[in-house]
């Protein structure tokens, strides 16, 4: 659909917009492992206001990347086994 729309760039993962949509780690990680071989996909990691403020934000960030990327390698896995 994005290829379709003529673009050639993703942002996924912001901060705001996955609080609000109740988005999770391995949702974004998904969205990116799938938009990264079509389009660059580029995963904004980042904290809220709100975690900034509370002194959360290294924890915040080293969680999404450890949850965005252990999607990844069960995608990976699942579509090995599938032969994809």
């Amino acid at each position: 659909m994005l290829q379709d729309c003529g673009t050639d760039i993703v942002e996924l993962g912001h901060p705001e917009r996955c609080a609000f949509l109740n988005e999770t780690d391995g949702t974004v990680g998904l969205k990116v492992e799938a938009a990264a071989p079509r389009n660059g996909a580029v995963d904004l990691n980042g904290d809220t206001l709100n975690e900034r403020k509370a002194g959360q934000a290294t924890d915040v960030l080293q969680a999404q990347v450890r949850g965005r990327r252990a999607d990844f390698q069960t995608l990976k896995k699942c579509c090995n086994s599938l032969g994809l």
